[in-house]
């Protein structure tokens, strides 16, 4: 354990603000100042060797140019003491990190690290401050022209924006839920900073000059201006040493201006009407959003920060909340949710019902006014309160944030607080904030906040989102004429030096780095990475003859159980309804418990219960197994009555409420509409594989395309089938959840395990007697190039193929080819010459192959980048450093360290697909063995299998269009 005491060096430096001890972190909690500059420092130090680093700083755009976001974009392509091209590649080429990106927000920009390796984690904060402080910005515009925007012209004359940053805010807001969201911040705060778009408006992008992209550096990345968070097991004295002496001390404090202004209170509510684009061929009616926006003070303290939460879960989240189930009885919208936003200086409550009639507004307000003052005057059951406070209090207790280190969730949420002149630590350590709440929950204490912050608070606002038919061309048309216009006042002179300065980018990005360059950036040596592969437990044992694995790690007295249900018991029209089956699983009225009273049952008693599908392929021959998984994670001394009350859950839940199950499908299909095409890439993949691989087509009619249609059929002739949907899933209730037809996984230490001897066996014995294997109907593979139109404004193309069709078997060495496609060559064609947001290809042990590409302003080109993979591969060369480097990124994702749950089903997926330890040390060691003439290797192997032309393409109808040729179908996506 490293020192955590502050000597005497390191105050003269800084100057100690604040000093306390943080119990549910075990953490010594410091705050500083560092006196020549003004910096800002908290540490929490800790026994956590996932040790975390950012710098962040408050920034405050005066515009929608996206100036926050560009510069964030623009700073990690290189600085002072790294001088490539793209620094932040280079280190996600080679290090161990945990953790490694940037993030704009609406007021704050964040450059967050973290690692388990101290030289790579001092390794990452040098390039870090750095890049924020040192970019080579200020030398080299070409970065802005490529991370921001600039012209182009085509060879045929044409003038067209292109730009990263231009790209990605295209995509995002395409998604009519961003669109919401920023007319919510400029309804309620119309006079401040969050009336700006952040990220940028693809309209207003191109009005940032190179000028003002460069003020906005110098007035808001200066120390003076700066947030520094370290956490983990550190030596704080050393680090802030470096600091100070590497970047600060070079600093004079100065008055950065970047404060935010509080909006002042409405003295009366607002209006505000808005709209989003859907397809010229699309029906609108029903398809307006409606949404409520409270604005709330700003320095809310920790307890009445915890009870709003509370307070939003009540109102609108849980199953049969009262404000959601209001406007569900009152016939406004297929999809009612809220958000409760605390990032921000002045927190705000939004309740949003999705595809309903516009016309509905005022019925909407006052169905919502109506009911608060109901339950403000009437009173909220308490019930439903315990259950909120349990929910948030065991997600706190629990800090499992699956890959992301808890340490950063830490720092991003010590922001909610620091970034407005609040302490760092004051939402920190809540533990005894829930014991106040549930004695609160009996004295008045959240009607009261309903009274405060709904009933009698003016600051608010409605807002209206209608669709409009031809809103993304009349975008297009404006831009196009918008830039006919410019470029009809060019002189030749100003023509060419477009083109001049397109070419020069274009030098920029086709000249590789200098060896001397690439030697600047740190790196590690083959010798810093572990030789040998994460450590697999799982001791297999029977109860009642129910086989169960357990996974032995310390799960700070939680239980974390799987009940895998063999799902051939299944008929194939019931693996259709899987989706529905899945989406109502503990949703409705069982014989005990209504559906609401159910939820809060769940919460009080487990820390939640869940249900997916899951698909094991055998790494051996490849044979697959289907599996209903149910989830739940219970502390010690609930299980038994955890495990009562799932039992009750399976056999008891009531199929008969018609009206019930189509409100919830209904929310589902409302919820798949928006995340099909926000996960672009992950829809177009999933669908790619889907023509071939039957596995994945089973994934598909569970989460993908093939299930959204599924749904929307459904709901649409619900009334004619709605009896055969009820007998339906009965039968599947009935079938899957029976006798012997399961096994349970569990992770937790093997004393904890053994407790669930004795309920298993009551459980088991409570189910029906197991059925026979259903039949499926033979899966017949068909290649397909799709295209699925939106009316969005960009690209998600994929392509896929199974390299163990054609004879190939997989090799560690694929991982490191992962790597450098990710991070090479495909991040270089796609992203720094395309334009692309993103981009990535993936290797699985079943054979199978995906290239993706992620709010893309191309399509064809893109199709050709994928294909010219096996090109690149075979003439792919490296020197040692290079290759070292792509082998410790490569690593670096093999050991992302595992909370839990996810150690648990990491074990579970090695012995549902039959991949032995054995296998996973051989596959690391030829990783860790790799060479250049591996890769090389590798060429044939993309060559066949991209051949199999397994193409999706989601994207704009005028682009699918101008490619019609390369796709065998085109259809709507939603």
């Amino acid at each position: 354990m490293a020192n955590r005491t502050l000597n005497s060096e390191t105050l003269q430096k800084y100057e100690l603000k604040e000093k306390t001890f943080l119990a549910d972190k075990n953490a010594d909690a410091y705050l500083l100042e560092h006196k020549k500059s003004g910096a800002r420092v908290a540490l929490v130090l800790n026994d956590d060797n996932n040790k975390v680093f950012y710098i962040g700083f408050r920034t405050t755009p005066e515009d929608s140019t996206g100036v926050a976001h560009i510069t964030e974009h623009s700073v990690l392509c290189g600085s002072r003491d790294f001088p490539v091209k793209d620094p932040f590649v280079e280190l996600i080429k080679g290090s161990l990190n945990t953790f490694l990106n940037a993030i704009t927000y609406p007021d704050k920009t964040v450059y967050p690290v973290a690692s388990c390796n101290e030289q790579d984690f001092k390794n990452l904060m040098h390039v870090y401050l750095d890049a924020v402080f040192h970019p080579l910005t200020y030398t080299d515009r070409r970065i802005f022209d490529q991370e921001g925007w600039r012209y182009e012209l085509s060879d045929d004359g044409t003038l067209t924006y292109n730009g990263v940053v231009y790209n990605e805010m295209k995509g995002a807001l395409s998604s009519p839920d961003d669109v919401l969201e920023n007319a919510g911040y400029a309804a309620l705060y119309p006079d401040t900073t969050y009336a700006m778009e952040s990220g940028g408006n693809p309209r207003h992008i191109p009005e940032l000059t190179y000028e003002a992209f460069l003020d906005f550096h110098r007035r808001c990345y200066h120390p003076s201006n700066s947030y520094v968070y370290l956490y983990g097991d550190i030596e704080p004295n050393a680090y802030l040493a470096y600091i100070d002496e590497a970047y600060l001390s070079e600093y004079d404090r100065i008055d950065a201006d970047t404060r935010i202004a509080a909006q002042e209170p409405f003295e009366a509510p607002a209006r505000r009407e808005c709209s989003y684009a859907v397809l010229d061929d699309e029906d609108e009616a029903g398809k307006s959003f409606l949404a409520m926006y409270y604005g709330m003070p700003a320095h809310l303290d920790a307890r009445e920060d915890t009870a709003l939460k509370v307070l939003d879960y009540v109102l609108c989240d849980a199953e049969g909340a009262p404000l959601k189930q209001a406007l569900y009885d009152a016939g406004i919208g297929e999809d009612v949710g809220s958000v409760f936003e605390d990032s921000i200086l002045q927190p705000y409550e939004a309740v949003i019902s999705r595809f309903c009639d516009a016309s509905q507004a005022e019925i909407f307000e006052k169905t919502i006014t109506d009911t608060l003052t109901h339950l403000a005057d009437e009173g909220i059951d308490r019930r439903a309160l315990q259950a909120a406070i349990a929910f948030y209090e065991f997600r706190y207790r629990e800090a499992d944030f699956g890959g992301t280190p808890k340490g950063l969730i830490y720092g991003l949420q010590a922001l909610d607080t620091w970034l407005y002149d609040d302490g760092p630590f004051d939402r920190m350590d809540i533990g005894g904030v829930f014991g106040e709440l549930k004695k609160d929950a009996e004295s008045g204490y959240f009607e009261a906040l309903i009274r405060k912050y709904y009933l009698e608070n003016p600051h608010r606002a409605l807002i209206v989102m209608a669709p409009k038919k031809g809103l993304t061309e009349k975008w297009e048309k404006e831009t196009k004429e918008r830039l006919a216009s410019y470029l009809a006042t060019l002189t030749p002179e100003e023509t060419e030096e477009i083109r001049r300065r397109n070419k020069d980018l274009e030098s920029r990005q086709d000249t590789p780095d200098t060896e001397e360059n690439l030697r600047k950036i740190p790196l590690l040596t083959r010798q810093d990475l572990g030789k040998k592969a994460p450590e697999l437990s799982t001791n297999i044992s029977e109860t009642a003859g129910i086989r169960i694995l357990q996974h032995e790690i310390f799960t700070n007295q939680i239980l974390y159980l799987d009940f895998l249900f063999d799902m051939e018991v299944l008929t194939d029209a019931q693996m259709d309804a899987l989706v529905a089956f899945k989406t109502l699983f503990a949703a409705l009225d069982t014989e005990q418990y209504s559906y609401a009273r159910l939820d809060q049952e769940i919460h009080i008693v487990t820390g939640g219960i869940g249900a997916s599908g899951g698909i094991y392929t055998s790494v051996d021959d490849r044979s697959f197994s289907a599996k209903f998984e149910v989830t739940m994670k219970v502390m010690r001394e609930n299980l038994a009555q955890g495990m009562e009350l799932l039992r009750h859950i399976l056999t008891k839940t009531r199929y008969d409420d018609a009206e019930r199950i189509r409100e919830v499908l209904e929310e589902e299909r409302s919820a798949m509409r928006a995340s099909l095409q926000n996960a672009g890439h992950a829809t177009a993949t999933l669908r790619a594989l889907a023509s071939f691989t039957e596995p994945a087509a089973l994934v598909d009619r569970m989460s993908g395309i093939a299930a959204y249609r599924y749904l929307d059929e459904l709901l649409e002739h619900y009334g004619e089938r709605k009896d055969e949907l009820l007998r339906t899933l009965r039968d599947m209730a009935a079938r899957l959840f029976s006798a012997g037809n399961y096994m349970v996984d569990v992770t937790a230490p093997a004393q904890d395990a053994a407790l669930l001897d004795e309920p298993l066996r009551a459980f088991d014995a409570s189910l029906p007697e197991k059925c026979e294997k259903a039949v499926w109907a033979a899966f017949a593979p068909k290649r397909r190039r799709e295209a699925f139109v939106t009316a969005g404004q960009v690209q998600y193309a994929a392509c896929a193929g199974n390299f163990a069709d054609k004879g190939f078997a997989f090799k560690g060495t694929l991982r490191v080819l992962r790597h450098i496609m990710s991070y090479g060559y495909l991040w270089k064609q796609l992203r720094e010459k395309g334009g692309a947001y993103g981009c990535g290809s993936s290797y699985g042990r079943d054979g199978a192959v995906t290239f993706y590409s992620f709010r893309d302003p191309h399509l064809a080109r893109t199709i050709d980048v994928f294909h010219g993979a096996s090109e690149f591969a075979a003439s792919f060369e490296a020197d040692e450093r290079t290759m070292t480097k792509y082998i410790i990124g490569t690593v670096s994702a093999m050991d992302t360290p595992m909370t839990p749950a996810v150690f648990g089903k990491y074990c579970l997926s090695a012995h549902m697909t039959g991949l032995s330890y054995e296998t996973l040390q051989r596959e690391r060691d030829e990783v860790l063995a790799a060479q250049p003439e591996d890769i090389r290797s590798l060429a044939e192997l993309l060559k066949e299998t991209l051949s199999d032309e397994a193409v999706c393409v989601i994207g704009t109808a005028a682009k699918i269009e101008e490619h019609r040729a390369l796709f065998d179908s085109v259809e709507k996506l939603v």
